[in-house]
């Protein structure tokens, strides 16, 4: 039973590598929201679905085999590096202290998960939530009710692209098939093409968000919008988001359709669904009646995109 228990193992893993090299190859020399063919996104649905299944076998094997020291403990982060980890335990006070410097972008309440594959519930702690630790007395230890969703996203990958034009100092005439530039080098005009090419694919990032581990589909929380996506990149790929750089980030819902979100954008979590959200920055509302107009022109758009959706084939 245990060589069993093994070979699966095995070929869950080798498995699941494969298609995360393909998976990943393809996200890293395509734009991913322009790929339509059927036999790619099949694919990569495969890749989803078998990932879920494999990391959920594999997460509940090791989870045998290694006791688990998980306390509450809260998080304080700002641009993406965390500032403090402070356990709830004895430590309000020094909590409230943080709390009141008001240094950070990012607050996060972990309990250790119930469940045996899942190391912390997370909590992302907004106002209300900072104003009831502020609340507390110094010997009482903060705790927090919560309730897990039913939904959840699989497979979640950023992507970074690029603009290799704004790189270009140097301005290129076309003469009898040859591109000249201001310092008189002579430069072939097919291998400029070639190398503006190349350009462009160098400059396409892509990073997987593992979302796997912990349980962030807690109702009410707020994710993907950049102060989460900056940590989560810090602390995964050790990646610094520069404030200039725009991405796209794509990922499968339970029901293994594909979605997509920008930097302007957010998840809000719910019990029953999961809901895309836009970032309002309140010092460019000017008018109440314009930001209006304004955001229902977004929504038609938004509904204009599904209506046109990329994702045309669902399990």
């Amino acid at each position: 039973m245990l060589d069993y228990i093994i070979g699966g193992t095995a070929v869950g893993i080798s498995f699941l590598y494969i298609l995360n090299n393909y998976y990943i190859n393809i996200m890293a020399t395509t734009n991913i929201g322009s790929c339509k063919n059927r036999c790619g996104w099949m694919l990569l649905k495969t890749y989803a679905v078998g990932k879920r299944k494999c990391l959920g076998f594999t997460s509940r094997f090791t989870c045998k085999l290694r006791k688990r020291k998980l306390f509450d403990n809260i998080l304080f982060i700002k641009d993406g590096n965390r500032l403090e980890n402070i356990r709830t335990k004895e430590n309000t006070n020094l909590i409230k202290q943080i709390i009141n410097k008001k240094d950070y972008d990012l607050v996060l309440f972990r309990t250790p998960s119930k469940h045996g594959s899942v190391d912390y519930d997370i909590i992302r702690l907004d106002d209300a939530h900072v104003d009831n630790i502020l609340k507390l007395p110094d010997d009482d230890e903060y705790t927090c009710e919560y309730k897990e969703s039913k939904c959840t996203i699989i497979s979640p990958v950023l992507q970074i692209e690029h603009n290799p034009i704004t790189h270009k100092s140097i301005e290129l005439k076309m003469i009898d098939d040859k591109a000249y530039a201001d310092t008189d080098v002579e430069v072939d005009a097919d291998e400029t093409k070639e190398n503006d090419k190349s350009d462009l694919e160098s400059k396409r990032e892509v990073y997987e968000l593992l979302i796997e581990e912990d349980n962030y589909f807690i109702v009410g929380n707020k994710i993907f919008d950049e102060p989460f996506v900056r940590w989560l990149l810090r602390e995964q790929h050790n990646k610094i988001l520069k404030p200039s750089e725009e991405y796209n980030i794509y990922y499968f819902d339970g029901n293994i359709n594909q979605f997509k979100i920008d930097n302007n954008e957010f998840i809000t979590v719910h019990s029953d669904l999961i809901e895309n959200g836009v970032v309002e920055n309140v010092s460019d509302i000017t008018e109440t009646q314009s930001e209006g107009a304004r955001s229902d022109d977004e929504n038609h758009k938004r509904e204009a995109e599904k209506a046109n959706s990329w994702s045309y084939f669902s399990w």
